[in-house]
């Protein structure tokens, strides 16, 4: 969706005017809603279709989702509506009002990790619901870019960032069901996202719709003709993600494990594979929903729980078990003693030494008694004698709960988490910081694992701290001079380009205009925002002598990354907004346009 230079092909993407098009889509250059210009198809599967787009009042590109069950409709090519096939107008209203339901709940989703989207458009007997760009690449295209396999240690951060969306996606109460590499994308800065979300039927067999299911990645109830769905279903794909990413091996089908389960434990194919990982990737891919792990936060946990360096598990030495026959023995012998005992008192005349002798044994037998009792129900801490406890209480000083919950960090100053000795000796600490408009600097504002989920070995424990607030609004800048306008928005960590114009209502060296206004909100995730910054162009510049093409490439290096730029034409300052992450295009040709 560039400007074509020229005619023929476009230099770009190859697309060419003359090419052959699919008529059971939309064709290139149909517009919607008088606003969206719509370029070629880029996928299809048994529920809708995507294209590339135009927005031509944002002046931006877009991904635009069309409801278009293949099966179901046909498409009047002069409209470009879609007609219902006979018999299956209340099967086709129905889903289109599930799809149209899934794209609200999306759309009032406030959450990263997944493809936003801007707005959902009732036109053609259908819906559309168009997205906002992104230059990403399939997960599946990132493994193959890095040699086909990734290490644990390398794809850690780009995972567990993947986890903490889906969390929030099951605290929603939406299952995706069609988490694949095909369906994980990857931004230019490594951020992964969830895309690819659809209505039940297209993840399910035996339904109206042609099912798309991931074989290596659906779960074993997806195959399954009333499968239970449940956040299990998404943790089975994303774990088999996992295995595919660290192993650099595909894989088996879920139908063809409950023939034959082939499926060889992570850490089997490579020793390198962190132990808790493997166990993690495995617990989290079981067959039977029941035995699976249950939820994003708990898989989390397995994965940061680091068993080889366990400090909170406590075990005492084994007691002294007698057998059954030597329990009998013990009780014939005590018994056999008792009645020795009891025909010589009556025999013997009851004297002291008698007395005493019959007083010294009873002792003894009892401390023998004692002995074997202590023995099997230890005193334990120098307190007195507990009675028999579980293998669970035995193995630590207090409860599972108590002491291998993880705390509640959310709200805490990150200062006062990390200098504390009794967390320090329980967890290690990782902190990302980000912009938060609920909490203030330096507070934690989110935690992965979740407080009270349970880790009984140190861990590792996530911490994500505020930077502040992500919306600030625009000091007034104009009147001040450029050194202290652009210190200004650096400290506020806003990108600026100055502008340098003819003008005599400025002042050289003064900012005369901005872009945006003072008081206007922004945001610092904003990718589109560049502060521009309008000041009279030096008289010196025009009489300076144009640098070399070697100076000028020496100085675009070495120079700020503010930079100004001056226009070609004084009478009508133009600028171009400057992208900071900018890579070259050598290294953006897999990325998609």
């Amino acid at each position: 969706m560039a400007e074509l230079e020229g005619k023929g092909p476009c230099r770009l993407c190859g697309y060419t005017e003359t090419g052959p098009v699919n008529a059971d889509y939309l064709a290139p250059g149909v517009i919607l809603n008088k606003r969206y210009l719509i370029g070629k198809l880029l996928s299809a599967n048994g529920e809708s279709a995507v294209y590339i787009g135009y927005d031509a009042e944002e002046d931006v590109k877009v991904f635009v989702r069309e409801f278009m069950p293949g099966k179901l409709v046909t498409r009047n090519h002069a409209s470009m509506s879609l007609k219902p096939i006979a018999g299956y107008e209340t099967v086709y209203k129905n889903l289109l009002a599930e799809f149209e339901d899934l794209c609200s709940i999306l759309k009032g989703m406030e959450i990263r990790g997944i493809s936003q989207i801007l707005q959902i458009i009732e036109g053609n007997n259908t819906a559309y619901a168009v997205f906002r760009y992104q230059s990403v690449m399939t997960l599946g295209d990132f493994i193959t870019q890095c040699g086909g396999e990734i290490q644990w240690s390398r794809f850690k951060k780009i995972y567990l960032a993947l986890l903490n969306t889906l969390s929030q996606i099951h605290q929603k109460g939406l299952i995706h069901a069609g988490i694949s590499p095909q369906t994980v994308l990857i931004d230019e800065k490594g951020n992964p996202f969830l895309s690819g979300f659809s209505i039940n039927a297209l993840r399910s067999r035996e339904t109206e719709l042609e099912c798309e299911l991931f074989d290596g990645y659906s779960a074993p109830e997806q195959y399954e003709n009333r499968g239970r769905y449940g956040n299990w279903t998404d943790i089975y794909a994303i774990s088999a993600i996992l295995y595919r990413t660290i192993t650099g091996t595909m894989p088996p089908s879920a139908s063809d494990r409950y023939l034959h389960d082939n499926l060889i434990d992570a850490a089997g194919l490579d020793a390198n594979i962190p132990q808790n990982v493997s166990d993690a990737i495995h617990n989290g891919m079981l067959l039977p929903i029941d035995c699976r792990t249950q939820s994003a936060d708990d898989l989390s946990a397995q994965l940061l729980d680091n068993v080889e360096t366990n400090t909170t598990v406590y075990r005492t030495d084994p007691p002294v078990e007698l057998t059954a026959k030597e329990q009998r023995r013990l009780a014939k012998q005590t018994a056999r003693e008792l009645r020795r005992l009891e025909k010589e008192t009556r025999r013997k005349p009851h004297t002291a030494l008698s007395i005493f002798l019959s007083m010294l044994f009873t002792s003894a037998l009892l401390g023998t008694f004692l002995w074997v009792f202590l023995q099997k129900y230890p005193i334990q801490d120098g307190t007195s004698s507990s009675l028999p406890v579980s293998s669970e209480e035995s193995r630590g000083e207090t409860s599972p709960t108590e002491d291998t919950a993880v705390p509640e960090f959310v709200g805490q100053y990150v200062d006062s988490i990390t200098t504390n000795s009794d967390y320090v000796s329980r967890y290690d600490f990782e902190t990302e910081y980000d912009y938060s408009d609920l909490y203030a600097n330096g507070v934690v504002f989110y935690q992965l694992p979740v407080s009270g989920t349970l880790m009984p070995n140190r861990g590792t424990v996530i911490l994500q701290v505020s930077k502040g607030r992500d919306t600030v609004p625009m000091p007034n800048l104009v009147g001040s001079t450029t050194e202290l306008a652009t210190q200004t928005l650096i400290d506020l960590e806003l990108p600026f380009e100055i502008i340098e114009v003819d003008n005599d209502s400025y002042q050289e060296g003064v900012i005369g205009m901005m872009i945006p206004e003072a008081g206007s909100n922004v945001r610092h995730t904003d990718k589109s925002l560049v502060v521009m910054l309008y000041t009279r162009k030096s008289a010196s510049a025009d009489k300076a002598p144009s640098p070399s093409k070697e100076e000028s490439a020496s100085s675009e290096s070495s120079s700020n990354p503010y930079k100004s730029s001056k226009p070609a034409e004084p009478s009508k300052p133009t600028a171009r907004k400057r992208d900071p992450n900018k890579q070259s295009s050598s290294s953006k040709d897999s990325w998609r346009d």
